[in-house]
């Protein structure tokens, strides 16, 4: 095989051409046979070339180089090491390349003319491998002519040296991992850099640079010019070592670079020169980058469709003012600083180029109709003096041109008005331009069928002289309408014809009242907000924070004089700036009190008609909102806290107010304002802030005040309001006790003698409370407050009259208990409209629940509605429920209650309960042997509910043995903790844990130390009587025992360890663990670990015995698996 490659390698390089002696004998012309075997040899070496190693290339002629150098278009140094011991691939290997001196690299390079692709494939840590080879054979062919792209007769490009930088077009990086003895043959881990070339090269063809790391960013200090770099992936290079690679580019589309900040990106591209105006920049071809964002091409390319014979398919322009389109590089022709930019020489030549424009729009500004008119004039009349296209389509679709006539392809010329906000507004500046001279002669438009959206600043079309032969439709448009809250005074109609105006022409002063008139009846509701969203909107201006602050109190007067129709309004304040344009806010409302009461029928055009029998206007709602604003907001606030009015003077009534709703502390002013409300009915209070208590001190007549809504008033701020009204109807403020809400009605008149009384209308209070604890409203003041306010609505004409009544109501848990829920249901049965009255009731949360109260001598043999209704509700807060064992116990009968207490009973639900517990009285202490007594109440109670935090059930009584048993068949099928003290005897025990039943699992049974003393060591009943058929399943043991001091401590320790085994192999179902827990004494803590020492088995349990402790010694027993 190398002898054949040795004659290849002859023959191709031209050594020992001659005639064969066949061709000889054969007559053949010497010259002709020498020429045609010179083409085979050639041509067979062009095909041969692509396989052979490079040490069998290097010696081939230069010819054979230039023929075969087409197919070269890729090389990789490469430290893969499987290809040294392969004849032909040894040069695509690690030994090579490492032994390749770099004279012989650059005669290489010098013949690769069409190289595109170069890669080194370096070590995984070792990323400067061959650099010096790879960048000489860079910079090598950077010298190359760069060749063309025409193909010869055998396929390959034709090279042509019109300019120099080579072909090259890719230069990447790849990581290859090598093994440890591979690693150890490496010896060109970190060449000496070839010196810079200079001057510094150019690599005109070059794309794509990839995979470049850290360490290569030595590139960036080569100086490379590569004005065609499309595609940059790099890691680990900082943002001016990027920038001083990229700056040459100017073609730059894709660039990545991951974890770079804003900044650093910014710092990058810095380096690269700024655009001259008008230029696309070096940028204008960007595309991607990586995390970042997405840059689209500019506007430039659009320029460029024109000129290559696009601009034959353009049939249509719109001249807009969108603002949107201003930051998207596609679409920024279309937007509103470009138009404004454009000079009218540089529209003339793009409509000089619009040959086939059949449809031009002017989207202007809502209010400012003459916005770039002079562009838009400007392109009509230049595309007027075109030729006129023939329709037919060419074989591509574009229409085919005829020159037979002139006047443009122009058909439809449209308006169109766009809504701008204000920030968007401020940015006009084309607003009114001057016109163009008109054209002479007139130019003739003999396509144009339509005129569309012109208004009456439009109207200049008309003196342009425009001849239009085919002119089939005219649409004029409604003009716009200016805000409702437009200034009051008639502005003098325009004098210039051209100006650009916001409305129609002005109307005459009788008309314009004659439309504010009609148009009040319609104005019912008036919101004075905050929101923000709303400044950028011309037609929501007048809604927003920035209008309402800069709203005078006489213009405010103005306005609130013309709205005789207003019905409701609301004040959308900050949430934490309650007083916020109250001052406003209090105007509009004092002002609408002077209009005349308008009556309700309605006239023929659907307008409620106006009477002025009254005076007081027709507000009927008051409403206050809170609503979150950003920092950035309100940081523009600044009406904040305002100065009041002074209070108007006779104070004033306002006959139609029903409802005050939202009004938190701070806005108690009102009170203040004297207003007087006759037919108030409803006042309700929120849960939130103080401040709009100012309405208290503005002494408000409201007669008809049916409904009023706040929160954080006192007593005083509420009386001093509400005092005025005789139609109240519903009040709410949560958390106020009896005796607040009997000071707050102590300010309404009282009922004289046969007359109905100011609260004869009202139906509903909310918000009646219980203080708890840590202020402490006792149960006695609880009661007392319940009977001052029940004389204080009796005397002001609340009799049978409450409808719905919201209570708090103190714990079921003692007799004051019961006593306050008697005095509740008799202020129920003397106020509310009728017994049955559905009153809701809420109860402390975490409270207890007493069973016994149930055989209380005052319980009622007739409970009403409110009285079970409330002791069920009791009973589903309860956290815990109680049994309580008294004297009376024993001296009266508990087996026989009233059948309505065993109904009541029977409903009880107690979906909290946690801890159900028997237990004497305070004081009392029961006989040695006093035998237990059953309880039908306990008998007829539900079974408790499961819930996520298993119930417990404790007995702390020597006689509730029987009460227990009883409570334990009403347990959940998991019980959390059953504790035993040292009094309860084994049988006691064995009793309870009966009761309970095998279907139950206790999660701990205690037994000793339960509040009181452990159990003495010598008495072993803890350690006996388990495991009962009957018992339930029982996951832990805890036993806590007292030493006597004449126990001796190794006895005592094998007492604990006789006792302990007993108790493991006693069966008890389902036990886990047990622990024993007995005082720390040295030798007794030595005397245990020595009988019972750590990890040591008792049948299936292993004894830990931790010595860290230092206050009990415990020993546990662990079930083994």
């Amino acid at each position: 095989m190398a002898d054949r490659a040795m004659e290849t390698q002859r023959r191709c390089s031209g050594e020992g051409d001659e005639l064969s002696p066949a061709a000889a004998a054969a007559g053949v012309d010497g010259a002709a046979a020498d020429a045609e075997k010179q083409m085979n040899v050639e041509k067979i070496c062009v095909l041969v070339m692509p396989f052979l190693p490079l040490h069998l290339l290097v010696p081939l002629s230069q010819k054979t180089w230039q023929e075969a150098a087409a197919f070269q278009t890729r090389l990789v140094i490469d430290c893969d090491t499987t290809a040294d011991d392969d004849y032909w691939q040894w040069t695509k290997g690690l030994v090579f390349w490492q032994r390749l001196p770099l004279d012989f690299v650059i005669r290489i390079a010098a013949r690769l003319t069409h190289l595109r692709e170069i890669t080194l494939r370096h070590p995984r840590f070792c990323l400067m491998w061959c650099i010096d080879a790879f960048l000489t054979f860079i910079e090598t062919t950077a010298a190359l002519p760069t060749p063309t792209e025409q193909l010869g007769s055998h396929g390959a490009p034709q090279q042509s040296a019109s300019q120099r930088g080579g072909a090259l077009q890719t230069i990447a990086f790849d990581s290859v991992g090598l093994t440890v003895a591979e690693l150890r043959k490496l010896k060109r881990s970190n060449p000496d850099l070839p010196p810079p070339v200079t001057p510094a090269p150019t690599l005109p063809s070059l794309k794509s640079v990839t995979g470049a790391l850290r360490e290569h960013r030595v590139l960036a200090d080569r100086g490379w010019r590569m004005p065609a770099l499309e595609r940059v992936e790099l890691n680990g290079w900082a943002a001016d070592e990027l920038g001083r690679f990229i700056s040459s580019s100017s073609s730059l589309k894709e660039v990545e670079r991951r974890c770079w900040t804003w900044g650093e990106w910014a710092t990058a591209f810095e380096r690269m020169p700024v655009a001259p105006c008008g230029q696309p920049g070096p940028l204008g071809h960007l595309q991607t980058m990586r995390g970042i964002g997405y840059v689209h091409e500019p506007f430039m390319e659009s320029v460029q469709e024109y000129r290559i014979g696009i601009k034959r398919l353009r049939t249509r322009l719109v001249i807009d003012c969108d603002t949107t389109a201003d930051d998207d590089y596609w679409q920024w022709t279309k937007g509103l600083v470009f138009w404004q930019r454009l000079p009218l020489d540089f529209v003339m030549r793009i409509a000089a180029r619009l040959t086939h424009l059949r449809e031009i729009t002017l989207r202007h500004p809502r209010f400012c109709l003459m916005w770039c008119i002079d562009a838009f004039l400007t392109f009509i009349e230049t595309t007027a003096a075109l030729p006129t296209p023939a329709e037919p389509l060419s074989s591509h679709g574009a229409p085919q041109q005829s020159a037979s006539q002139r006047g443009g392809a122009l058909q439809t010329i449209a308006f169109e008005s766009v809504g701008l906000t204000v920030a968007e507004l401020r940015k006009l500046k084309r607003s009114n331009p001057d016109l163009p001279p008109p054209v002479t002669p007139a130019p003739t438009l003999p396509s144009l069928k339509g005129v569309t959206g012109a208004l009456r600043e439009h109207r200049v079309l008309a003196d342009r002289g425009w001849r239009m032969p085919a002119l089939e439709r005219v649409e004029q448009p409604r003009p716009p309408i200016a805000p409702s809250f437009a200034p009051p005074a008639d502005p003098p109609c325009p004098q210039d014809r051209y100006r650009s105006r916001p409305t129609a022409p002005c109307p005459s002063r009788q008309k314009l009242a004659h439309a504010r008139t009609r148009a009040a009846a319609f104005q019912t509701r008036l919101v004075i907000d905050c929101d923000t969203t709303a400044d950028d909107d011309y037609w929501q201006w007048t809604k927003g924070l920035v209008f309402w602050q800069r709203l005078p109190l006489d213009f405010v007067m103005r306005i609130a004089a013309r709205l005789t129709h207003l019905r409701e309004i609301t004040l959308r304040h900050p949430r934490f700036c309650l007083m916020w344009c109250i001052d406003a806010f209090l105007t509009f409302i004092e002002t609408t009190a002077a209009l005349p009461t308008p009556a309700e029928p309605l006239s023929s055009h659907g307008a409620p008609q106006q009477s002025a029998s009254q005076r007081g206007g027709a507000l009927q709602t008051i409403a206050f909102e809170s609503v979150g604003l950003t920092v950035a907001e309100l940081r523009k606030l600044k009406r904040s806290n305002p100065d009041l009015p002074p209070p108007v003077t006779p104070a004033p009534t306002l006959p139609s107010l029903k409802g005050v709703t939202g009004a938190l502390r701070e806005h108690r002013v009102l009170a203040d304002r004297g207003w007087r409300m006759p037919a108030l009915e409803r006042v309700e209070q929120p849960r939130v802030a103080r401040q709009h208590r100012v309405l208290a001190d503005r002494s408000w007549h409201m007669p008809a005040l049916e409904y009023v809504d706040q929160e954080g008033w006192d007593v005083e701020t509420l009386g001093r309001f509400i005092s005025s009204s005789s139609s109240l109807k519903e009040v709410e403020r949560r958390c106020w006790t009896w005796g607040e809400w009997a000071t707050a009605f102590e300010r309404m008149p009282v009922a004289p003698v046969g007359q109905p009384g100011p609260l004869g209308h009202l139906q509903t209070m909310r918000g009646i409370g219980y203080v708890h604890e840590p202020f402490m409203e006792s149960v006695q003041e609880y009661r007392i407050g319940i009977k001052r306010l029940q004389g204080v609505l009796t005397s002001r004409g609340c009799r049978k009259a409450l409808t719905r009544l919201d209570v708090e109501i103190p714990p079921f848990e003692n007799h004051h208990s019961l006593s306050a829920l008697l005095d509740v249901d008799g202020f129920v049965s003397t106020c509310c409209a009728r017994p049955d009255v559905p009153v809701p009731t809420t109860v402390e949360k975490y409270a207890s629940f007493e069973l016994s109260l149930f055989y209380a001598d005052d319980f009622p043999a007739r409970p009403s509605r409110f009285i079970k209704t409330a002791i069920q509700e009791a009973a589903k807060q309860a956290r815990y429920v109680t049994y309580t064992i008294s004297q009376q116990d024993l001296t009266h009968p508990v087996d026989s209650p009233s059948q309505t207490t065993i109904d009541i009973v029977n409903s009880l639900s107690f979906d909290k309960a946690h801890i159900v517990t028997v237990e004497n009285a305070r004081g009392f202490v029961p006989l040695p042997g006093t035998p237990s007594r059953a309880s039908a109440i306990i008998e007829h109670l539900q079974q408790f509910p499961t819930a996520e935090d298993p119930c417990s059930l404790w007995v702390r009584s020597s006689v509730g043995g029987t009460p227990g048993r009883l409570l334990a068949q009403k347990m959940p099928r998991e019980v959390g903790t059953v504790p035993f003290d040292q009094d309860e005897s084994r049988e006691d025990r064995r009793l309870m844990l009966e009761a309970l039943g095998e279907g139950r699992e206790v999660r701990t049974v205690r037994v000793g130390h339960w509040k009181g003393d452990p159990i003495s060591l010598a008495h072993r009943g803890p350690f006996e009587g388990w495991g009962s058929p009957g018992s339930p399943a029982i996951r832990d043991i805890h036993i806590d025992f007292s030493v006597s001091d004449e126990l001796e401590p190794l006895a005592a320790a094998e007492l604990v360890r006789d006792s302990l085994a007993t108790l493991l192999n006693a069966g008890v179902r389902g036990l886990r663990r047990v622990v024993v827990l007995l005082p720390m004494q040295h030798d007794l803590d030595g005397a245990i670990r020595q009988l019972l020492p750590d990890k040591v088995e008792i049948g299936d349990f292993t004894i830990i015995t931790d010595p860290r402790r230092t206050r009990w010694t415990v020993v546990e027993a662990h079930r083994i698996g």
